[in-house]
C-alpha cells in the first residue's frame, strides 16, 4: 500500500495560529498532528449525515508508544460505532502515528546535534551528524 504524501500550507491569522498551538499543547499533541486532526474532523463534520452530530467522536484517539499493543489500541480507539472504516483508513491512522513519532524523534535528535538535514544527488533527508 504505497501512497504519495502531499504537503500544503494553510493561511491563518496570528490569533488562529496561537490558539491552535495552545490547543495542541493542551492536548499533548504536536502542532502538525493537531492541525491534521482538525482538518480530518472538519471533513467528517462536513460530510456527516448523522443528526444529532457528536463532535467528541471525531478526535483521533492515539495509542502511545508505551502501550503493549499500539496498533491494536489505535485501531480499536478509532473505530466508529456507526460509520464503517476501511482497512486503508485504519492503517493510515497507524502509519500517521508512526510518522509523527519519527518526526518527533528527528526533531529531538536535531536539537541534540545528533542528526542533520542533508541533500545528496537530489535526495533530501536526514543523516547522522558525527561531528
Amino acid at each position: 500500500m504505497s501512497e504519495t504524501k502531499h504537503r500544503f500550507s494553510i493561511s491563518c491569522t496570528e490569533e488562529e495560529y496561537e490558539k491552535w498551538q495552545e490547543m495542541a499543547e493542551e492536548n499533548g499533541e504536536h502542532f502538525r498532528t493537531w492541525v491534521r486532526m482538525m482538518i480530518r474532523s472538519g471533513s467528517r463534520l462536513w460530510n456527516a449525515d448523522e443528526v444529532p452530530f457528536n463532535p467528541d467522536g471525531l478526535k483521533q484517539k492515539r495509542a502511545t508508544s508505551g502501550d503493549a499493543d499500539t496498533v491494536k489500541d489505535t485501531v480499536e480507539k478509532n473505530l466508529s460505532v456507526s460509520e464503517p472504516q476501511t482497512i486503508e483508513e485504519l492503517a493510515d491512522l497507524v502509519i500517521q502515528d508512526v510518522e509523527d513519532e519519527v518526526g518527533t524523534a528527528l526533531e529531538e535528535l536535531q536539537e541534540e546535534g545528533a542528526v542533520k538535514f542533508a541533500q545528496n544527488d537530489g535526495k533530501r533527508g536526514f543523516i547522522r551528524d558525527e561531528r
